[in-house]
């Protein structure tokens, strides 16, 4: 059992709450659901195709997440290793959210030992092709990305 004594604010009462071990952390998941649960402020807009792939692939490892998963790279961990950047929990959203748009599926395997793999969908494979032209441009314009890159200078278009 836990005890909990609020402070009076102004001329209000003095009060004691009692709550068991589960009720706290019940109460506490749905206080930090309110306090942290984003809430879009601009609604989404669908009204055109760059709008709906922003949308698809908005995350900053989606892309690579992709990326590698076709090359295949299908553990967790293989693509943790290849994105040592990022970490495991942003990674692990940001797989959960290309599942959820069907871009990628989870397998996951109970026996001998449990263990999940990513694979691309069909619709994921449509990607690919798009993936890949990004991969080349940025390699044909290495040096002057890089120049950009490293000087830090924001170029606005």
């Amino acid at each position: 059992m836990i005890q909990y004594k609020f402070q009076p604010i102004k001329n209000q009462a003095q009060v004691r709450v009692n709550l068991s071990m589960s009720d706290f952390w019940h109460n506490l998941v749905f206080l930090l659901f309110q306090i942290f649960m984003y809430e879009r402020k601009i609604p989404v807009m669908l009204d055109c195709g760059l709008h709906l792939f922003k949308e698809a692939v908005n995350g900053k490892w989606k892309i690579e997440l992709i990326y590698h998963i076709s090359k295949g790279i299908k553990r967790p961990g293989e693509l943790q290793r290849k994105i040592p950047k990022a970490t495991r929990r942003v990674l692990d959203t940001q797989l959960k959210q290309l599942a959820e748009q069907g871009l990628i599926s989870k397998t996951i395997f109970t026996e001998p030992a449990s263990k999940v793999e990513y694979g691309l969908t069909e619709l994921g494979k449509t990607l690919m092709p798009v993936i890949e032209t990004i991969v080349r441009w940025g390699e044909d314009h290495r040096e002057e990305l890089e120049k950009v890159v490293n000087q830090k200078v924001l170029v606005s278009v």
